[in-house]
């Protein structure tokens, strides 16, 4: 079934997380601007009209920092470790090494239906709101994860 490709997914990502911490892969540097790509993994409370409970998330996210500036992308999938739930997101990432504004959407498979997502991000820690497109639901999330946003070396800092 679906749910356990899904969760085949899950596993698969996690286990890449965990291989990817191990081989201590440096960034590219291009001219002052760093990229990188990153595994990483989280632990989320969901509230709201949707229902509570906590989730794991695994996922990669690539960011573009210049200085302090970081924009980028991040993909994940939550897994509700009290109903079950899985959900899969895009999102587009922008903001500074402080805190990272993100805007996506996304694919609820127990409720069968895409929402939009906005949050905020920092070191370790993230906060934000899902939309359901179909069912009108509201449903709030604070987290922590394994992210840290550093500023690019080697280039020049803001005055």
């Amino acid at each position: 079934t679906m749910e356990k490709l899904i969760f085949a997914a899950l596993i698969t990502t996690a286990s890449a997380t965990s291989l990817a911490a191990d081989a201590g892969v440096d960034p590219i540097v291009i001219g002052g601007s760093e990229q990188e790509t990153s595994l990483f993994a989280g632990l989320n409370w969901t509230f709201g009209a949707g229902g509570q409970g906590v989730s794991a998330r695994v996922g990669a996210i690539y960011t573009d920092t210049e200085g302090e500036s970081v924009t980028g992308a991040r993909t994940f999938f939550d897994y509700g470790l009290m109903d079950g739930s899985m959900r899969f997101a895009v999102t587009g990432l922008s903001g500074d090494t402080d805190l990272v504004g993100e805007i996506g959407i996304g694919y609820d498979f127990g409720g069968a239906e895409a929402f939009g997502l906005l949050g905020a991000m920092g070191d370790y820690s993230e906060i934000g709101a899902m939309y359901g497109f179909d069912s009108g639901q509201l449903e709030g999330y604070v987290g922590v994860n394994s992210i840290e946003f550093e500023a690019a070396e080697g280039a020049p800092r803001p005055e």
